[in-house]
């Protein structure tokens, strides 16, 4: 039960555990176990394994920065600059592989100690771009970039000139140790990264990334054995290569299935759960996001904002996965049950009548049945129904209370109601943002979770929205409609769901 629990709420876990344990543990096997002992010595093998491996790896990330460069794309050039850098001294290290093209030499194995720990090195404005280092060498990307490419390939053509220059690392010995398990642990912490990424958003570049992240990291192992030609010294150089070949591949192939590189890039370079988040919504989402926006703008505006805040006070508490995915789903389609309310209520500037408020409190209950009817949002259908329940029991549908409630819904509502009294709606004008934080934080711990509303006010005075993450939701089906002239153009599944409120037989 909990594997398949797991399945459903962490997908990937498995296959990423797989390649962890499996590879890594015949890795590791192969190169300090049992398995150590057996050998394949074949220097010319592993010379046009690693010079047809690396030298393919290398052209692509030559394209890359290329490409980043000529569209001002600065994370794109500096990805493309450290597996460059990379790919490189790959190449190097599949040249001086001693008893081909050279005899004996330094350069085979200081290339390979090299590769790994300055690809990282090069990508630390990506890497750490909240940090001030991050963000002060991002300001100067081109240089950067281009200038670590040059010197990546300058060191390259020292190597292969001299390959004796610099001591060759003894595998096995402290230092090679120590850098491989920095670079694995680096590695493997962004692997982990990008795997919840892929909770979020459910885009499959990011899984890429991650079992990519992975396989490089565990390739760094290799200076854990004792001697080259074992089994565990070949599977590092096939993970090696796979891994920069995974990310080059993962580029092109995405890039054809993209409307743009900087869409397809964009998990991998932000680490944004919003953006991660936008990217991995289904067709059937937008839709009806298009008709939300298509029957009343001004929900569908309040709705994209309170998708972003609630993501954002989600990661302030912690939130991860699935979990916050699900929390970003119910925000951002906590007001599609409105699809089914009559525009005349839904639109009227003035107070409503008690009948008409009663209509309007059928939209919780409506926007759960729409979302159990889509099995991408289906898990939170659940916060789409309490997202108008109150901390002190007086709220609807269900009259739930206190710990009835779960923090994910507290969040939602506070969310939902501050943006609600910020800005100018239908029936009234807005109270700007220090009229609506005051009135949260007056009545925390009644009408709302107290603990939703500080997580919701530190995200508010913390300067983390940007308003623009999840802004194209919905877009594009709003435009098409809008250029065909035809208002019931959509699939006949998706208008019985977005308008009648019935799931697929």
């Amino acid at each position: 039960m909990n594997d398949r629990r797991a399945a459903r709420t962490r997908p990937g876990l498995f296959l990423w555990w797989a390649v962890l344990a499996g590879l890594g543990g015949f890795l590791v096997v192969g190169l300090r176990g049992p398995l150590a002992s057996a050998q394949l010595v074949s220097p010319v093998a592993l010379f046009w394994l690693v010079v047809i491996g690396a030298g393919l790896c290398w052209l692509p990330s030559v394209v890359v920065i290329i490409v980043g460069w000529r569209r001002g794309l600065a994370e794109l050039a500096v990805l493309g600059a450290a597996l460059a850098v990379e790919s490189g001294f790959g190449v190097v290290h599949g040249l001086t592989v001693p008893g081909v093209i050279y005899g004996p030499n330094n350069a085979v194995l200081s290339s390979a100690f090299l590769a790994l720990p300055m690809a990282l090195v090069v990508a630390i404005p990506i890497l750490a771009r909240q940090s001030a280092v991050g963000a002060a060498l991002g300001k100067h990307w081109r240089s950067w970039a281009v200038g670590w490419t040059a010197l990546g390939a300058a060191g390259c053509a020292i190597l292969l000139t001299r390959p004796d220059v610099l001591a060759a690392p003894t595998m096995g010995t402290p230092i090679p140790l120590v850098v491989g398990a920095c670079s694995f642990v680096v590695t493997m912490a962004l692997s982990i990264r990008h795997l919840r990424l892929y909770w979020v958003g459910r885009l499959r570049t990011s899984l890429v990334t991650s079992v990519t992240l992975l396989s490089l990291g565990l390739s760094g192992l290799v200076w854990l054995g004792r001697s080259p030609f074992s089994l565990g010294f070949w599977t590092a150089h096939i993970l090696d290569i796979g891994g920069v070949a995974g990310a080059a591949v993962a580029l092109a192939v995405g890039y054809r299935s993209q409307p743009s590189i900087t869409k397809l890039i964009a998990p991998v370079l932000t680490r944004d759960p919003l953006v991660a988040l936008d990217l991995g919504l289904s067709p059937v989402a937008h839709r009806f996001v298009g008709l939300l926006d298509r029957k009343d703008a001004v929900t569908r505006d309040h709705v994209i904002r309170v998708g972003e805040l609630a993501i954002r006070t989600g990661e302030r508490a912690g939130l991860r996965g699935t979990t916050l995915r699900n929390l970003g789903l119910a925000a951002l389609f906590h007001d599609i049950g409105k699809l089914e309310i009559p525009e005349p209520i839904l639109t009227k500037p003035g107070a409503l009548t008690d009948d008409e408020m009663e209509v309007i409190r059928t939209h919780p209950a409506i926007g759960e049945r729409l979302m159990l009817g889509e099995p991408e949002l289906a898990p939170a259908a659940f916060f789409v129904r309490s997202h108008h329940e109150r901390h002190d029991g007086r709220g609807y549908p269900d009259g739930l209370a206190g710990d009835q409630i779960p923090i994910e819904v507290g969040i939602i509502s506070t969310c939902d109601a501050f943006d609600a009294m910020c800005h100018t709606r239908h029936y009234r004008r807005g109270m700007g943002q220090e009229g609506a934080l005051a009135v949260l934080s007056e009545h925390a711990g009644s009408q709302w979770n107290a603990e939703a509303v500080a997580l919701v006010v530190a995200t508010i005075q913390s300067d983390t929205l940007t308003g623009s993450a999840l802004d194209d939701v919905g877009r594009a089906v709003a435009a098409e409609e809008l250029a065909c002239g035809c208002a019931d153009a959509l699939p006949d599944e998706v208008r019985e769901l977005a308008l009648a409120g019935r799931g697929p037989s």
